[in-house]
């Protein structure tokens, strides 16, 4: 399977020079490979260790580095019921697409959680006793994203569910989306079954904690 490939309509082609779009960001001639610890290491030291994420906690899921990966996914958090501002969000999002994609052709992907970050474990536990996933949500920026003004992924339909069906999205203003999801989700629980959980075993991991008082 082309690690590449979208569920959209678009297809990002590997360490090729595209013009990609997401929300108002707009990257011309860029261009998207594997990312590597290097890679990450020097966008830690120029993102996630940038003043600007010192209110911030930082916690990196998803698969990397554990297996090969098509991006690194974070999440960032204030805490628990700590509100979140959509234009805060959407800057850091466009800062990190500048920071991975333009700097060091990767891909980022940075969700924002309002609700305390549990571990998939707890999650699959869970599932695994009761056939039960549980609802949570996330704010993500640009409900669809381009690569040469074709549609490449469409967040406006809502993550699929374990059931089938899809859940709520509703926009929250500057190009940022509240996304009401489930964990597991249908790929967590795919890897227990083809037996690769362990590459998501013990994350979400913070990496980042935060400096601000709240």
């Amino acid at each position: 399977m082309n690690p590449f490939k979208s569920s959209g309509k678009g297809l990002l082609p590997r360490n090729t020079e595209v013009k990609m779009q997401i929300g108002d960001w707009v990257g011309e001639n860029v261009k998207i490979d594997y990312p590597t610890l290097e890679k990450f290491r020097g966008f830690r030291k120029d993102f996630i260790e940038n003043k600007a994420l010192d209110d911030w906690e930082v916690w990196m899921h998803g698969a990397f580095p554990d297996r090969r990966t098509k991006d690194i996914d974070f999440i960032l958090t204030k805490g628990e019921g700590v509100p979140l501002d959509p234009e805060e969000m959407e800057s850091l999002s466009y800062a990190a697409f500048d920071k991975s994609i333009r700097d060091r052709n990767f891909l980022a992907d940075l969700g924002f959680h309002d609700q305390k970050i549990n571990s998939f474990d707890s999650y699959m536990n869970h599932w695994l006793k009761t056939k039960e996933t549980v609802p949570v949500t996330a704010f993500l920026p640009g409900d669809k994203w381009y690569v040469n003004d074709r549609l490449f992924k469409d967040r406006s339909r809502g993550l699929k569910m374990v059931n089938g069906g899809r859940g709520k999205v509703a926009s929250v203003g500057n190009n940022m989306s509240k996304i009401w999801g489930e964990l597991p989700y249908a790929k967590l629980i795919k890897s227990l079954e083809d037996d690769s959980f362990h590459v998501y075993t013990q994350k979400p991991i913070k990496i980042k904690s935060r400096k601000g008082r709240y």
